[in-house]
Order: structure tokens, then C-alpha cells, then sequence
């Protein structure tokens, strides 16, 4: 059997395991073949509707012709018995010969199967394909995409639901996680992770996840989050104690309130955008967990492109959690690299860096 994956990507795998690059290499083609394996009816297609669907802007004999020279190319790959007819005015695709991964999608889910179809679901539906030359595909296809997505996060809030009902804890979260990047716009979702990680006592984890989503809503439709999405960061950053969590009386203030090292998060050096790194470093040190923040702040350690803007601010965090904790050593590198990197500093930067000096000062003459 062959095997069609149309979610995170486009493959075509035969019987052997082999990838068949010669289908996914012509788009079109391989956009006939998701189609007649994903379009209601799952079954047979009339021809005229792929006409129109795939070769608007020919007339009807050079259309009729390239969607026979398609078909009879996909049953060269795919074999004969690949590609089916009935009659002269209809074209469908085996269910026998080919398996198509976002069919096999919903049919999880219509057997109460969540979590395998969760499985099945890597990324949206055929990302990055595009048709220039056939709109009606690409209007198909977005409201496919749409379409499975939603099913996708509604599955992954029902398991949620089901994780809370059983007393599961982290499982609940996991879910919970899943559903909020399946529908990254979607306040609800964002509310239901927040109120599952506060419960837990991540409150700083509640607070990034805020955080992510109120920066998603200001680029994307520039917008704020809604008041009680505010009201509900509000409660948990209330709960953080944030208050007793600032410096306060110098060096060494508060130092009862640093968490201790355990539960460390992994340290992501596999492609977090940084903005993302920076959020979690910033509510960890706004929760009073130092130790952790400073391994977040810790992925920021090179002039690397994308992380340069954070490198002199992440020193500076750096500095003053050391220095918080005492490690005078530590505090001093940290604010000497603070002074080197920004050596010909913007106006507005001056009184900041003056307080670096006199901040190292101060501990290199103690």
C-alpha cells in the first residue's frame, strides 16, 4: 500500500518504503492526488469539477486533456488499480491501494480515538503548497487546513478535559499545551493552559504563557488580550510575589526567596526563538526563581544574529543575579561584558551603563 502524508509536509511512500519523488516534485499532480484522497465525497469526483477546481483558465478540451495526461501519469506511479473510474465522467482513488495520513486522522477521531489521531496530526495540512494557476484549489485547501486544525485543538481540549476529570495533572497540562499551539490566537485555550499551570504552581510558566500569546495578538492582529485574559495574569502574577521577589536593600536582598535548583527546565538550544528564551528567563526571575532564570538567561552566550539584541541584557540579568546571590566573581565578569559589548552605546543607554560602572566598582573596591 502506498502511503500519502499531507499533514507537516508532502510525501509519498510506496509499498517498499521508498520515497516516490517523481509525484511530489509536480505540485499540480500531487495536489489532484491529496485532493481526490481528502474532498468530500471520499469516494468518486466528476471530472468537470476538477476541471474547474485545477485548470480554470484552460478551455474545456486542453483541460480534459491535462487532467488525463495527470491521471494517467499518477496510475504509471501509483499503479493501475491506484486510480479508479466509473464510468466516463468520473475519477476517484483507491482506499485499498493508497493510505492517506489525514484521512486516517478523522477516522481516529470518529472512533473516540484522540490521542492516536493527536499522533497522526504533526503540522498543518500541506503546508507551503500553492497553486497559482488554480484558485478554487486554494480555497479548498485553506478551508481544509482550517477545518482539520480546529479538529485537531478541539480533540486536544477534550483530552484536556478528560486528563482534569481523572486527577492527572501533568497530563492535563500536556494536553492543554497542545491545544493552545493548535489554536495559537485562541484566548481560551491560552486561559485553560494558564489556570492548569497556576493550579500546578508553575506560575511562571502561566505568566510566559501570557506573555507569548498577548505579544501573538499585538503582531498578528494588533490587538490586546481581553480583559479577563488580563485579569487572570493579574491573579497569578499576584500569586508569584513579585513584590518580594524585586531587589530591595542591595546585595543579597531576598536571597531566602531563590528556588532551589531542582525541576530545572531543559536548556533550549534547539531553535526557540529567542524572544521566547527571553520571556521564560524574565517571569522565572519575576517568580523569585533565580537559579532557573539564570539557566534561560545562559542561552544568550554568543553574537549570534537573531540573539544579539538580548546578549547585553542577559549579562546584565546575569550580573545582578550573581551578585543577588552573592558570587561577586560571577556579577563582575557578567557587568564586564555588559561595558564591552555596548563600549559606543546609544544616549538613552548612558545612565543604565553608569550604573554598571558604579555597580562594579563598588564590588571590585569591596
Amino acid at each position: 500500500m502506498f502511503r500519502l502524508h499531507l499533514l507537516a509536509g508532502s510525501d509519498l511512500l510506496s509499498p517498499a518504503g521508498a520515497a516516490v519523488h517523481s509525484v511530489v516534485a509536480q505540485p499540480k499532480r500531487f495536489a489532484l492526488l491529496a485532493y481526490l484522497a481528502l474532498a468530500a465525497p471520499r469516494t468518486f469526483h466528476r471530472r468537470d469539477t476538477l476541471l474547474a477546481m485545477f485548470w480554470p483558465e484552460r478551455d474545456e478540451k486542453h483541460a480534459r486533456n491535462a487532467l488525463s495526461k495527470s491521471l494517467h501519469y499518477l496510475r504509471a506511479s501509483l499503479g493501475a488499480g491506484a486510480i479508479l473510474s466509473r464510468g466516463a465522467d468520473e475519477v476517484g482513488m483507491s482506499r485499498e491501494r493508497v493510505w492517506c495520513d489525514a484521512v486516517e486522522f478523522e477516522e481516529a477521531l470518529a472512533a473516540g480515538e484522540a490521542e492516536r489521531a493527536l499522533e497522526l496530526y504533526r503540522g498543518d495540512l500541506l503546508p507551503g503548497l500553492l497553486l497559482d494557476d488554480a484558485l478554487e484549489f486554494e480555497r479548498w485547501l485553506a478551508r481544509e487546513r482550517e477545518r482539520l486544525r480546529t479538529r485537531a485543538a478541539d480533540a486536544a481540549r477534550g483530552l484536556t478535559e478528560r486528563e482534569v476529570a481523572a486527577g492527572r495533572a501533568d497530563e492535563a497540562v500536556r494536553w492543554a499545551r497542545r491545544a493552545a499551539e493548535l489554536a495559537p490566537l485562541d484566548e481560551g485555550a491560552a486561559r485553560a493552559l494558564m489556570e492548569l499551570l497556576d493550579r500546578n504552581g508553575d506560575r511562571a510558566a502561566a505568566l510566559l504563557a501570557y506573555a507569548e500569546l498577548a505579544q501573538r495578538l499585538r503582531e498578528e492582529l494588533e490587538v490586546e488580550p481581553a480583559p479577563e485574559t488580563q485579569a487572570l495574569a493579574e491573579r497569578v502574577r499576584a500569586r508569584t510575589g513579585f513584590a518580594d521577589a524585586a531587589p530591595a536593600g542591595g546585595r543579597g536582598a531576598g536571597i531566602g526567596r531563590v528556588a532551589a535548583a531542582e525541576d530545572l527546565p531543559p536548556v533550549p538550544l534547539d531553535g526557540r526563538a529567542p524572544h521566547t528564551r527571553w520571556l521564560r528567563a524574565e517571569m522565572l526571575h519575576a517568580a523569585g526563581r533565580l537559579r532557573e532564570a539564570l539557566r534561560w538567561y545562559a542561552t544568550f552566550p554568543e553574537p549570534i544574529a537573531y540573539d544579539l539584541p538580548y546578549l547585553a541584557p542577559a549579562h546584565l540579568r546575569r550580573a545582578e543575579i550573581h551578585e543577588r546571590l552573592g558570587d561577586r566573581r560571577e556579577a563582575v565578569w557578567h557587568y564586564e561584558a555588559v561595558l564591552d559589548i555596548w563600549r559606543d552605546p546609544d544616549p538613552e543607554l548612558r545612565p543604565e551603563l553608569d550604573a554598571v560602572r558604579h555597580r562594579l566598582a563598588q564590588l571590585q573596591g569591596g
